[in-house]
């Protein structure tokens, strides 16, 4: 199996064209380090990215992972797609550059197995269509293209941190269709600048990354198997052996400095233990040691509720005597609490001889 990793930057590139303004947090650091490194180990691991986006791996030291290469071919990702609007541009368009089946893995995803398809096509899991973000996606987007009877709007959207292709012309097909609808789309805020800012505009690169497979591949006759599934708050991936996603969890880590830290020292010793070459990388990072829990890195809830005022899925854990265990929502990372601990979503605690312990959701006390 191929794994292809892809990095586009025209999306983050300052008045400078440089890359030093591309800012890594600890815990995205090292997910796409151990990202990299479980995929080298299960198969060819590509990148894709551009000419900025390769002195940044050179410049951070992860470069050298990439033993299925680095190219720049992203710098050709067209130039009349709006970078801001589309942001994963570069991704649909190293889709149709590759030559063969393959998976593409986010660099916040981890698949700690091998990526075994049991069907030509699979995404990370499915969401629900009715969401804010895909309710109106037909009356919106489907003048673009795709109003014709051919095309079923009735398929849930897929989430594409991990999807896997079976030939290049099925993946072709569907980077050809991005691209064109991007392109479409870009000219018409250039005639309409007015609907930059605008809901619509803002559910543009949701539908493009999450609806549009499956209305691809169901021209040709595919359905999108999932990989996984949503967890009971429908904010991240359920917990599972075969792969971890950060998504939502990369602002959930801004809420408790203590969960972001025992996520990042659970990844700091897998990659010792496991990867002993990535020793170096580590070390270049200033990560190669457990870290300490830094507080004023945390964002106080009271004052800045969670994700826009979303707060399914967050918990305070209610008066306990006993030590409480909180194992993360990503990884068998565990870390110690006490009465009044914030839990985020996905993450479980429990007290030694006991089911549990009482939970208070966050929702009550905003």
């Amino acid at each position: 199996m191929t794994y292809l990793h892809s990095f586009w930057t025209r999306p983050k590139q300052d008045a400078s064209g440089g890359e030093k303004d591309i800012v890594l947090q600890d815990f995205e650091a090292l997910t796409w380090l151990v990202s990299a490194l479980e995929a080298r180990r299960h198969g060819r691991i590509k990148m894709l990215t551009d000419t900025r986006g390769r002195r940044f791996l050179q410049r951070t030291g992860l470069d050298w992972i990439y033993h299925g290469g680095v190219s720049t071919a992203l710098d050709d990702t067209p130039a009349d797609i709006h970078p801001k609007v589309f942001w994963t541009a570069g991704r649909m368009f190293a889709f149709g550059l590759m030559d063969g089946p393959f998976a593409s893995v986010d660099t916040d995803a981890i698949l700690w197995q091998p990526l075994r398809p049991t069907a030509p096509v699979m995404a990370l899991h499915h969401e629900d269509r009715r969401w804010v973000s895909y309710a109106s996606n037909r009356a919106d987007f489907g003048r673009f293209g795709f109003a014709g009877r051919d095309w079923n709007w009735r398929l849930q959207p897929v989430n594409l941190g991990v999807v896997s292709f079976p030939s290049p012309a099925v993946t072709r097909s569907f980077s050809g269709e991005a691209l064109r609808f991007m392109s479409e789309y870009s000219a018409w805020l250039r005639d309409h600048p007015e609907e930059t800012d605008l809901p619509r505009t803002r559910r543009a690169p949701l539908f493009l990354d999450q609806r549009l497979l499956p209305l691809c591949m169901a021209r040709l006759g595919l359905r999108v198997k999932p990989i996984g599934r949503l967890n009971q708050w429908k904010n991240g991936l359920a917990r599972n052996p075969l792969c971890s996603h950060l998504w939502l969890g990369k602002r959930n880590f801004l809420y408790s400095a203590a969960a972001r830290t025992a996520y990042v020292n659970h990844l700091i010793a897998h990659t010792l233990k496991e990867f002993p070459e990535a020793r170096d990388t580590l070390l270049h990072w200033k990560l190669a040691e457990p870290q300490p829990v830094n507080p004023r890195r945390e964002v106080d809830w009271r004052q800045h509720p969670p994700y826009r005022g979303k707060v399914e899925g967050f918990f305070l854990i209610g008066n306990c005597d006993a030590p409480i265990t909180v194992t993360d929502a990503h990884t068998p990372a565990k870390r110690n609490a006490t009465s009044g601990t914030l839990l985020l979503p996905g993450e479980t605690a429990g007290v030694k001889g006991q089911a549990g312990v009482k939970l208070i959701p966050l929702a009550r006390l905003l």
